[in-house]
């Protein structure tokens, strides 16, 4: 179901001086139905956080809670997972995170905790980067995500560090 994903381009990657993160890369690529772009933002220590949100909803302050039925969500997600393969190849001692933002449609609003896509992406997750290769952490109530890529020298001291950056950020996280 995940095997494949779409064709991307890799469109930029802009130093950012006003925000915690480093830098910003951005990809665009075409799903069946519609255009995505993939926003990696590049934080200390070689982390990575992914998110991805379709070109239509790019003004939209809800554009990573929309979901679509176009029955393209597995080569979508897959799409993302091959930029962070890509990254990974690039920086062979990044490490990987992402919140599952909450599903907002047709009015409803799913909670933050424990979400659909957090629950989907942690299983994924664990399939192409292995236990033995990544620490695996996860917070299910505020749906966040972080891998620790464990060929960083002394991973367990980099940890705590790489969780008061993102507190920082989420005041919530508390892996």
């Amino acid at each position: 179901m995940f095997d494949s994903g779409h064709k991307y381009h890799r469109i930029s990657i802009t130093k950012v001086s006003e925000k915690l993160f480093l830098r910003q890369h951005l990809y665009n690529f075409r799903a069946s139905k519609r255009r995505y772009i993939a926003v990696v933002e590049e934080y200390e220590f070689q982390v990575f956080i992914v998110k991805f949100f379709p070109v239509s909803h790019k003004l939209s302050d809800k554009k990573y809670n929309v979901i679509f039925n176009d029955y393209d969500a597995p080569r979508v997600i897959r799409t993302c997972i091959n930029i962070m393969l890509d990254i990974l190849a690039e920086k062979p001692l990044a490490s990987f995170g992402f919140i599952g933002a909450n599903t907002i449609s047709n009015g409803e609003s799913e909670g933050e905790t424990n979400t659909q896509r957090f629950r989907i992406y942690t299983k994924l997750m664990l399939n192409f980067f292995a236990k033995t290769a990544f620490s695996h952490l996860e917070e299910s109530s505020i749906s966040a995500y972080l891998m620790v890529n464990k060929k960083n020298k002394n991973f367990h001291e980099l940890i705590p560090k790489i969780v008061e950056m993102f507190q920082k950020v989420y005041p919530d996280l508390i892996f």
